[in-house]
């Protein structure tokens, strides 16, 4: 029998933000790299992902003012093809002047050159393709999990890159990758996890009547909406959550925790304190145009019936096509880990699903 403790039920909702996208080459220079540091800062959870290799042709290129020209080399089947491909230059590759660019690749195809008054700008194959328009596949672009971790220093100013310049377990999917798979690209992704929120639900078993009596149910929903998460407990939350739910291979530590039978678990607590009863972490991809998936996780699928009503309102014109396209590609983009802290049987809420007045079927929140 399902237990309805009260009328509303929260849960702490943690959103990353936009992924970094480095190489393992690119995490020794960037532990020295002021700038690029800069640029990082914040990003304290990382994935450690991999997916075929896609090359740059060194011998395809073309400049036409800003724009790029070429082919990618992608494995099909058994077998390398070229596809063709359109880049567009950031304003900061040419700073208005594309016609004073030389460039090149290359021979290995992992990295384009961009030269301007004797200065050298490498630009990553994963980079041309996140921007590029080519006719890769949705397969072929999606990134494996293999790893999550996290890296925060007691002052706040450790980042990722420095736990990830001395990782045993970055070593070794190195290694694995070079011996076993050299084919494949490994990719690191560098996220923040600065918005988190409350998400109060009246959701659960619909049939029930609510325990708490109205000044209690008034006090817990206060508390709710009081709730406050710090940054530590964010990043923990959400690296546990994402192990969880992508169970990746290289990771050993939270891969079978169940967050309903163990709540003594110490990144638990925080959340626990302000009597929050659900996770829900959110991560998205878009901005490299590579869905995430693990064996655990195939890539997000949406309702049939609503990408075709996304699809209808991006072939109109103006502001709200180009908003039905953004949003499309960001829900293809995004997964939901959601962890309720409690069994339904001791205390109900809507991470459980929702059971309607005389339904026996639950539905699910996301």
């Amino acid at each position: 029998m399902t237990v309805r403790e009260f009328t509303a039920e929260g849960a702490v909702h943690l959103v990353s933000g936009l992924p970094s996208a480095l190489t393992p080459a690119d995490i020794f220079r960037a532990v020295d790299d002021d700038q690029l540091r800069e640029q990082l800062v914040g990003c304290n959870l990382y994935l450690v992902t991999c997916r075929r290799r896609i090359l740059i042709d060194y011998q395809s290129f073309a400049l036409s003012g800003d724009i790029v020209t070429g082919n990618f080399c992608v494995v099909r089947g058994e077998q390398w093809v070229t596809l063709p491909f359109r880049f567009r230059l950031r304003f900061e590759h040419h700073l208005g002047h594309p016609e004073s660019l030389e460039l090149m690749a290359s021979a290995s195809g992992t990295h384009m050159a961009v030269q301007r008054d004797g200065f050298t700008i490498l630009i990553a194959s994963h980079v041309i393709v996140a921007d590029a328009e080519c006719d890769l596949t949705d397969e072929e672009r999606d990134l494996h999990v293999l790893y999550v971790g996290q890296g925060v220093g007691r002052t706040g100013s450790k980042l990722a890159i420095d736990r990830l310049s001395n990782h045993a377990t970055l070593q070794r999917i190195l290694a694995d990758m070079q011996t076993y798979s050299p084919d494949t690209e490994v990719l690191l992704l560098l996220y923040r996890f600065d918005l988190s929120r409350t998400i109060i639900s009246t959701g659960g078993d619909m049939n029930l009547d609510v325990a708490a009596e109205v000044e209690e149910d008034d006090l817990h929903l206060k508390q709710l909406c009081d709730a406050r998460i710090g940054r530590r407990a964010r990043i923990s939350l959400a690296e546990a959550a994402l192990i969880n739910y992508f169970q990746p291979t290289y990771n050993v530590t939270f891969r079978k925790t169940n967050f309903a039978a163990q709540r003594k678990l110490k990144l638990l607590q925080e959340a626990l304190s302000h009597d929050l009863t659900g996770l829900i972490v959110e991560i998205c991809s878009h901005t490299l145009r590579a869905r995430l998936r693990s064996e655990a996780r195939p890539p997000v699928e949406i309702d049939a019936d609503v990408v075709e009503g996304y699809r209808r309102l991006a072939k109109e014109q103006g502001e709200l096509a180009e908003r039905a396209r953004e949003e499309l590609d960001q829900m293809q983009h995004t997964h939901y880990a959601n962890f309720p802290f409690t069994q339904a049987d001791e205390r109900d809420s809507f991470l459980h699903g929702t059971r309607w007045l005389g339904s026996d079927e639950r539905q699910p929140f996301l």
